[in-house]
């Protein structure tokens, strides 16, 4: 039951009390005794249908608020209304709680020890098959590996070996050589006379301008300004061409010209005549190439021999199996001609080979087939070539 129903009903198990305008007694004398009998029970019995309903299941639950104003609207007192909610026994839960939860332990445990076992099955699994078709494989490419890279060091050390004594060997063989000479100057940079010369072969597409001419021009140009040829002028000329920007002059390129200025036989230091003044730079014109030295005319007559006997030697040894053939054919026929022969001149009464006319025909076209080819056997050989060399021009 809710306290929001009608008020004017009363809950289940309380009715209404009786109402007090009941009829006097007709006797005057009983009257206030009887009335405060009936009104002293009603009130009990009231009380007494208030504390059940109270105790009811469907009110037991309710709020205080609306206990009390509902007790309070059925004709009780403040007091009696107090009295009986004391009496009320607080709300106790049932003693009969509900089972607790099964435990997830044992299905968490299982389940572990599946995942487990799956892990370990799955491991031995993988295991199985890294070690029976992976690790074989993996182990024959490692090894096939390690042999090629041993095999290319193999190679790499006989190539390098091989360099080494190619280079002791030209070394050994170009002793009597004569040496290029490192300061010379080659077309279009011995044309140059100036700086403005040098600009325009750059601009033309050659940007690779050698030492020697960069300085060369570069002293040229402070002889027709008439300054002095000093190591800071040659610098200071350089940089104020248009040169710095089309060779990129840094430091390291300006340490290269210096030792160029240094090292070079071309270039020399004049003293200057006076302690104040500082050392100029001078150009000495190169000498023209030497003539090739002494040693080099017999070596390379010595040369053209060793090839022409080794051109004969050649031709010798192409034709010698072709001899060989010939002269184990000439030994066969040889060899059945004095068969035939001796079996035709046997003794009587030893047993004798009789020839007949086709193999005697036949034999005597071996024979003359033998005898053109040994009168003939020079046309097999070539003629032994003769070394022969240019004669030697002394003068020259």
């Amino acid at each position: 039951m809710t306290v929001s129903q009608d008020n004017s009903q009363p809950p289940a198990g309380i009715s209404e009390p009786p109402s007090t305008d009941t009829n006097p007694p007709d006797s005057s004398s009983d009257r206030p005794s009887l009335s405060t009998l009936t009104s002293t029970s009603n009130r009990i019995e009231l009380l007494d249908k208030a504390r059940h309903f109270l105790s009811s299941p469907q009110v037991v639950h309710q709020d205080y608020e609306s206990k009390r104003r509902f007790l309070v609207e059925k004709g009780l007192s403040d007091g009696e209304v107090q009295q009986l909610l004391r009496e009320m026994l607080p709300v106790v839960p049932p003693r009969m709680y509900p089972a607790p939860t099964p435990s997830n332990l044992p299905g968490l445990l299982v389940g572990t020890f599946k995942v487990l076992s799956w892990l370990a099955g799955g491991s031995t699994a993988l295991l199985f098959i890294y070690y029976r078709f992976l690790l074989p494989r993996l182990t024959r490419s490692a090894l096939a590996r390690r042999s090629l890279k041993s095999h290319q060091s193999d190679l790499f050390a006989k190539l390098t070996e091989s360099l080494d004594n190619l280079k002791e060997e030209q070394r050994v063989a170009y002793a009597d050589l004569p040496h290029p000479y490192p300061w010379e100057e080659v077309v279009p940079w011995n044309d140059c006379k100036s700086l403005n010369d040098i600009m325009a072969v750059i601009e033309s597409g050659d940007s690779h301008v050698p030492r020697v001419t960069l300085l060369r021009c570069a002293l040229a140009e402070l002889a027709t300004q008439n300054k002095p040829s000093t190591a800071d002028e040659v610098f200071q000329v350089l940089f104020s061409t248009g040169l710095q920007s089309l060779l990129n002059i840094d430091d390291a390129y300006q340490e290269s010209l210096w030792k160029t200025l240094n090292d070079a036989p071309l270039f020399q230091l004049v003293e200057p005549s006076s302690q104040s003044e500082p050392p100029r730079w001078s150009y000495q014109n190169p000498e023209p190439a030497p003539q090739p030295t002494a040693p080099l005319l017999p070596s390379l007559t010595k040369l053209q021999n060793s090839v022409a006997h080794a051109a004969s030697a050649r031709g010798i040894q192409r034709f010698q199996h072709t001899l060989q053939a010939l002269i184990d054919v000439t030994g066969y026929l040889t060899t059945k001609t004095y068969a035939l022969a001796s079996a035709m001149h046997r003794l009587p009464g030893t047993a004798s080979v009789s020839a007949t006319p086709i193999e005697e025909e036949e034999v005597r076209l071996e024979i003359k087939a033998l005898k053109g080819l040994v009168l003939n056997r020079r046309t097999f050989m070539p003629a032994i070539p003769r070394p022969s060399s240019a004669p030697v021009d002394k003068a020259s």
